[in-house]
């Protein structure tokens, strides 16, 4: 069974893997819409 900490620290990691994604797709839809507008 993994100490809290562990579990803690997996879970920071994916929530800043989830932001990051997100990050990512905002951007996608700027240049999307960039691209759109040429």
């Amino acid at each position: 069974m993994p100490t809290k900490n562990t579990s803690l620290k997996r879970r920071l990691i994916r929530e800043t893997d989830e932001e990051e994604l997100e990050v990512e797709i905002e951007e996608q839809q700027v240049v999307n819409h960039l691209n759109g507008i040429q």
